[in-house]
């Protein structure tokens, strides 16, 4: 049986990947690839639209798992952050939302399992994505939205679940509602990580109360989508979780300084989970985790 993330995290520090985002774009990818006779009669342009290639282009979902997997990252994360229904609304989709999320998640575990067989000391895991919704849709709308994107990750036997870059409680409580709804009828406990976007919600990252009407959900890390050496110090002070950081660079900021940044962090025990979701300009994945690792 596979071991916990939340035990996993008591022995040694790992690895996410957030957003393929900036992964698929260095395949320059043509309007062509992201359509197929299915979706011929949508009349929206589906180019940069980045979740159907689930759907389109599998193999190239496929293929950057891999890459990520074969340097040595621990988490996996779906291709979702835009499969559920309020954003596929806008490219008239509305319907394929469960098999988007199927698809994704399939595409994952089956790279995921494979590595896992081959590194047996080294379990690696899948994080079925959702992102945070305006907080202006109704709360019942979202956790019916949300509900389905969990009902098709469980399907294809995703680890956990991201709760990625949320940043208005509305939307979080939504689809903490619906998760843990999902669990309670299948008594079964889930565990997530928790990742806030947006300072004025930091209280959920601090306070474990704000858990307790989610009985089956347990917070395996949680974190600021930020990079900033003070707001770790403090989410280590006063979280009751294991940490998550994501690193993050800029025009402005070397790869090199970046990497810095990230080691310092570790180094000083600040944070438990090193995310990534895009690509550095002049260092390769390979060589940034040789150096982190180190």
């Amino acid at each position: 049986m596979k071991t916990l993330i939340s035990e996993k995290l008591e022995q040694t520090k790992l690895i996410l990947i957030g957003s393929l985002k900036s992964s698929i774009e260095k395949y320059s990818l043509k309007q062509r690839d992201y359509t197929s006779d299915r979706f011929k009669s949508v009349s929206v342009d589906l180019t940069g639209f980045n979740d159907i290639l689930n759907f389109t282009k599998p193999q190239i979902i496929g293929e950057i798992h891999e890459r990520f997997l074969k340097s040595g990252v621990d988490i996996v994360s779906t291709n979702t952050n835009q499969s559920n229904r309020f954003f596929l609304e806008k490219y008239q989709l509305n319907d394929i939302s469960y098999e988007l999320n199927l698809a994704a998640a399939k595409i994952a575990r089956d790279k995921v399992s494979k590595y896992t067989s081959i590194t047996r000391t080294k379990p690696r895991y899948v994080a079925g994505t959702i992102a945070c919704l305006p907080e202006n849709i109704s709360a019942k709308t979202q956790q019916n939205y949300f509900s389905e994107q969990f009902k098709a990750l469980f399907a294809a036997k995703v680890d956990l679940i991201l709760f990625d870059k949320f940043s208005n409680t509305v939307s979080l409580n939504a689809a903490l509602s619906s998760l843990n709804e999902i669990l309670v009828k299948r008594e079964k406990t889930g565990e997530v990580i928790l990742v806030i976007d947006n300072v004025s919600m930091k209280n959920w990252l601090f306070d474990k109360s704000l858990m307790n009407q989610y009985q089956a959900i347990e917070v395996a890390a949680a974190g600021f989508y930020e990079f900033d050496e003070s707001s770790y110090k403090e989410l280590r002070e006063k979280s009751p979780y294991k940490t998550i950081g994501y690193l993050k660079t800029s025009e402005q900021e070397e790869d090199n300084y970046v990497v810095y940044k990230s080691k310092s962090v570790l180094d000083k025990n600040l944070i438990d989970i090193v995310a990534f979701d895009f690509v550095y300009q002049t260092l390769s994945l390979e060589e940034i985790l040789e150096v982190i690792n180190k």
